[in-house]
Parts: C-alpha cells; structure tokens; sequence
C-alpha cells in the first residue's frame, strides 16, 4: 500500500538510457536505506535501515522492515533537470495509483524525494511539515 510504504520511499516515455527491460541498468539490484525523511521529520534511523529496495527491470520492489512486500512500475526520465521517477502500484488495494519524484545519483547514493498519490511531483530534494513529501537515501548492496 503506497500510504504506509511511501514515507520510506515510491508517466513518461522511458528515457533512451533505459535497458531493454526498462531500468536504468546502473540502479538494478538491492538498495539499504541509509536516511528517511518525511513531511520535514526524520524516521526512526533504526527502522528505516530495516528498509530496502530492489530494482529489476521495470519493478521496483519495496522491503519494510516488518516483512512487508509492495511491487511498483517504475519509470524513469532521465532527460528532465531533476531527473524524474514514477512509481505505480502493481497490486493491492491501490493497484494503478501513481506518485511521482525526483531522483539523483552520484555513483554510490540514491536520492529519491516522493509526493503523495495525486500530488505535484516535488521540484526539490527536500521536505517540509505539511508537504506529505518524502526523502530517501540508498546506497547498493554489496
């Protein structure tokens, strides 16, 4: 469910940097969160580095720290200042609901900053109180 997963988080034409499985190949495989921010707060630094995140091809897998499981589509536009990710429930109860971010990269730490379902797409990579945006941090796997 998009409400609960994405404090710790989740259409264009995919960007020609995409796979052929539509991910951008730099970003497959597991993400740790390292740092969660929600609606100008920090998440409990325990819980969020419960959290991951794997990417393979066009799905976005969200791992919460209680076992939960939540798959996405994701799309990413790379041509766009910030770069922009969308991610669209697979299943559940939201199933085809989609909220929009923005994304950075510096070769070891993913920035993602969400909105709400239905809300703008944030235009930078921060939150405050009453946003109801998110801000993450991941780094790979080993």
């Amino acid at each position: 469910m998009i409400t609960w997963i994405l404090p710790f988080v989740l259409l264009f034409e995919p960007a020609v940097f995409q796979n052929k499985k539509g991910a951008v190949g730099e970003f497959e495989g597991t993400w740790v969160a390292i740092k969660s921010e929600f609606d100008g707060k920090p998440l409990n630094s325990y819980l969020v580095s419960k959290f991951k995140v794997q990417i393979e091809g066009n799905i976005w897998t969200s791992l919460g720290p209680f076992g939960e499981r939540q798959e996405y589509y994701v799309k990413w536009n790379t041509k766009t200042d910030p770069k922009e990710i969308d991610l669209t429930e697979k299943n559940g109860q939201e199933k085809g609901e989609t909220v929009y971010g923005i994304y950075a990269f510096d070769q070891q730490v993913l920035e993602v900053c969400f909105s709400q379902p239905g809300k703008k797409r944030p235009t930078e990579f921060k939150t405050s109180k009453g946003s109801g945006q998110s801000l993450h941090f991941q780094k790979k796997e080993k």
